[in-house]
C-alpha cells in the first residue's frame, strides 16, 4: 500500500477509513505507562473505529497498553466514569494479520512487545502521533504525524471533525482532558487547538469543567514530596551565557514531577534522572521562551544521546525522556557531560554555581 502524503490530512483519512474497514483484526496502541493524552487518544481512536468503520471492540479491535497507564491516567478515567478494558496480545487470534495502530508515540521502544509483531504484521502499520522524532517513522503505510501539534487527542478530534461525527459527550470530555493535559491547560497551543477544543465543546457536548476537574493532582503522596526533596539536596545548577539556568539531579523516581518543580522554582533547562543499577532514565523540561532563545529541541537533544550510547529517546522541542541500560549514577555523569556539550556548540560559557 502506498503511504500517504503527510499534508493531505483529509486523504489520509480517507485511506485510513477503507484500510481499517477492510480489516477484520485492529490492534490499537499507545506508549508504555500511558499519560492523559495518550490514553485518550487511543480511547477516541478505538471509538471512532468502531462508529465510522463498523469495528467491534474486543472481536476486531484490540488495545494493548505496554505496562498498563500511569496514576493520573487512572484518576482521569474514575472522574469521569470511563472504563478501559485492554487486551494481552496472547488474546488476538492472529495479531500478524492485524492492522497495526499506534497513537501518541512513534519509537518501537515505548510500545513493549508490540515491537515484535510490527515488522512482520501482513496488514501493515499506521503512526498517529504529535512527535517528530522516532524510529517507526517512515515504516507505516499510513502516516498521519501533525508535529506542530501540542497533543495527539487533537489530530483524534480532527479525525471527528473531517467527518462531521460527534463521539458522545463522554469520550468528547475525554479527548478535552487529553488536549488540556499535553498543551498544559493551552500553555502550548497552535490555532487549530482552539478549532478542535470548540468542536468538542460546541458540537460535541464535551464538558470544560469536568475535563479540567478530572486532572485536577490529588494531594502530593509521602513518596513524591521526599523524592521533591531529595532532588533539591542533590541539585546541580549551571549558569549558561549570563543569565540561563540549567538544572540536573537525580531520583529514584517521580522524575517527570521533579522536572516540572524545578522548572516552575526558576529553571530554565531541566535535567533529572532516576532509575536503578541496571536500567536508569532522563526526563528533560525547558521553558518555551529558553528553547526559542535557543534553538534547542529536547526530544531531538535525547535522541541524539541515545543513538550515541545505546538507548531509546523522544519526545517534544520541550520535554522529552530517554532510558538507557546503565545505572542512575552512570547516567548522571553522561548527562552532566551533554549539557557541558550542550553550552559548547552553543558556543557559550557555562559554569556550576
Amino acid at each position: 500500500m502506498t503511504k500517504m502524503p503527510k499534508n493531505d490530512a483529509k486523504n489520509i483519512a480517507t485511506r485510513l477509513v477503507e484500510l481499517l474497514s477492510s480489516s477484520d483484526c485492529i490492534i490499537v496502541s499507545t506508549h508504555r505507562n500511558a499519560d492523559p493524552d495518550a490514553v485518550a487518544s487511543m480511547i477516541g481512536f478505538s471509538t471512532w473505529v468502531e462508529t465510522v468503520c463498523k469495528k467491534k471492540i474486543g472481536r476486531d479491535v484490540y488495545l494493548y497498553v505496554p505496562e498498563g497507564i500511569s496514576l493520573v491516567s487512572k484518576r482521569m478515567l474514575s472522574k469521569l466514569g470511563i472504563g478501559l478494558e485492554t487486551h494481552d496480545l496472547r488474546m488476538v487470534p492472529d495479531p500478524h494479520s492485524c492492522v497495526i495502530v499506534i497513537v501518541d508515540t512513534s519509537s518501537s521502544y515505548h510500545v513493549g512487545e508490540l515491537s515484535g509483531y510490527i515488522d512482520k504484521t501482513v496488514k501493515g502499520l499506521v503512526i498517529i502521533d504529535h512527535h517528530d522524532t522516532g524510529d517507526l517513522i517512515g515504516k507505516a503505510v499510513i502516516e498521519m504525524i501533525q508535529a506542530s501539534r501540542p497533543s495527539a487527542s487533537e489530530i483524534i478530534s480532527s479525525l471527528y471533525n473531517m467527518f462531521d461525527y460527534c463521539p458522545s459527550p463522554g469520550i468528547a470530555t475525554l479527548l478535552l482532558s487529553g488536549i488540556l493535559y499535553d498543551s498544559r491547560r493551552f500553555l502550548n497551543v497552535v490555532p487549530d487547538t482552539f478549532n478542535q477544543v470548540y468542536y468538542l465543546i460546541d458540537k460535541c457536548g464535551a464538558d470544560y469543567s469536568n475535563a479540567l476537574a478530572a486532572l485536577a493532582p490529588p494531594p502530593q503522596e509521602y513518596s513524591e514530596r521526599i523524592a521533591h526533596l531529595k532532588a533539591l539536596q542533590r541539585l546541580e545548577i549551571y549558569r549558561l551565557g549570563e543569565d540561563i539556568i540549567i538544572v540536573l539531579t537525580n531520583v529514584g523516581s517521580y522524575e517527570s514531577s521533579v522536572a516540572r518543580l524545578l522548572i516552575e522554582l526558576g529553571a530554565d533547562i531541566a535535567f533529572v534522572v532516576s532509575g536503578d543499577k541496571k536500567q536508569s532514565r532522563i526526563v528533560a523540561r525547558a521553558r518555551k521562551s529558553t528553547a526559542e532563545r535557543l534553538g534547542i529541541n529536547l526530544a531531538a537533544l535525547l535522541s541524539e544521546l541515545a543513538d550515541k550510547i545505546g538507548g531509546s529517546g523522544g519526545g517534544h522541542v520541550l520535554a522529552a525522556a530517554a532510558t538507557f541500560k546503565m545505572s542512575r549514577g552512570e547516567l548522571v555523569d553522561v548527562a552532566r557531560d551533554m549539557v557541558k556539550d550542550m553550552a559548547s556548540r552553543l558556543g557559550m560559557t557555562i559554569r556550576e554555581i
